[in-house]
């Protein structure tokens, strides 16, 4: 995306520069995992953006379904191990003030998703789906 922007932004910056193949090897490889691992995380929010883009109920509940799972699970790890626990082996986890916000965040904007694509007016019916 960010060579895209770049491409159509300015043009010539590109043009017989090596920084488009630059762009792409670290938009692949990243610091740890390897290129095709990129590519196949990146298959997932593509296939279900273009399902929302062209309102297909398949991807309107499995984005529900994900975003439901995602709030499970770190309610399930907020919960148990950060409140109900007296153990000290997760502390490190969420022990500064942008990593609780940055969870905070991610949660609401699931919530968020979640909850309007399932209960939204028109929502269901733009998607198609019968009541």
């Amino acid at each position: 995306m960010i060579i895209a922007w770049i491409a159509w932004s300015v043009p010539d910056a590109l043009h017989g520069s090596n920084a488009t193949a630059i762009l792409v090897y670290i938009a692949s490889h990243g610091f740890n995992p390897r290129g095709i691992i990129v590519a196949l995380f990146a298959i997932y929010p593509a296939v279900v953006g273009v399902g929302l883009w062209l309102l297909q109920p398949w991807a309107r509940n499995i984005l529900i379904i994900t975003s439901l799972w995602t709030i499970g699970g770190w309610g399930r790890f907020l919960l148990f191990n950060q409140f109900l626990s007296g153990t000290t082996l997760y502390t490190h986890i969420l022990d500064k003030d942008y990593q609780r916000q940055a969870v905070c965040a991610l949660l609401l904007v699931d919530v968020l998703t979640a909850f309007y694509l399932w209960l939204g007016n028109g929502v269901r019916t733009a998607f198609g789906v019968k009541d």
